[in-house]
């Protein structure tokens, strides 16, 4: 089985490849320092073209025709909760669960990941004890079913498809400053946005205040 690093690592790099690839101009991926995931519940934040998404990986876990995805193993078990808030508001937030889970996978669909991939909007994934705690989603390659677990098991609509993501990230309304400033407000839980991120006159600072690089420390 693969680590959730390999995961993180390929499907980024698909993205911002095939990103850059079809809008020429140049995406790239930002990543917190563990502390800091742990803290702000993404892996991954892919920016260019003034737009964003933030995007949390899962490893699969396969028992049979079971696929199982983990959810909420950080220190304070709410990371589905802090990534609902972000997407309430208005902005690219997904779950990457991989339909694979071997290297010779990965080898075999390089160029191809993200097509083997579901992704879940958080807003789809309701346990039936509220978004905190252990959590575990589930997909049955025999009856198609998709499951979230965690007290009483809850029925899952079905993914979205790769187009749904593209379109959400390409949307006029993702903006990077809003991105920017609910970050601040919701994950930080600041009470002021610095006018760096109000303005929308530079990519760069814009960035700097959804990344937080060198200053939000967990």
């Amino acid at each position: 089985m693969i680590s959730e690093k390999t995961v993180e690592l390929n499907l980024t790099t698909e993205f911002i490849n095939w990103l850059s690839h079809q809008h020429h101009v140049s995406y790239f991926a930002v990543g917190p320092t563990q502390p800091q995931e742990a803290k702000w519940g993404f892996d991954a934040g892919i920016f260019g073209n003034s737009t964003g998404a933030l995007i949390q990986y899962k490893r699969a876990y396969v028992t049979g025709s079971t696929w199982e995805w983990r959810l909420n193993r950080t220190k304070n078990q709410d990371q589905l909760y802090r990534l609902q808030n972000l997407e309430q508001a208005g902005h690219p937030v997904f779950f990457a669960f991989p339909h694979f889970c071997t290297l010779v996978d990965v080898k075999n669909h390089r160029r191809r990941l993200l097509t083997k991939t579901f992704w879940y909007k958080p807003s789809q994934i309701n346990p039936s004890g509220g978004p905190n705690g252990h959590h575990d989603v589930r997909y049955d390659e025999t009856t198609k079913k998709w499951t979230v677990h965690s007290d009483d098991p809850v029925e899952l609509p079905p993914p979205v498809t790769l187009g749904e993501v593209i379109e959400q990230i390409d949307s006029s309304s993702n903006r990077l400053g809003s991105l920017a400033e609910a970050f601040y407000l919701i994950v930080l839980g600041e009470s002021e946005v610095p006018d760096t991120i109000v303005r929308e006159d530079a990519e760069a600072s814009v960035l700097s205040g959804v990344c937080l690089i060198g200053r939000a420390e967990a």
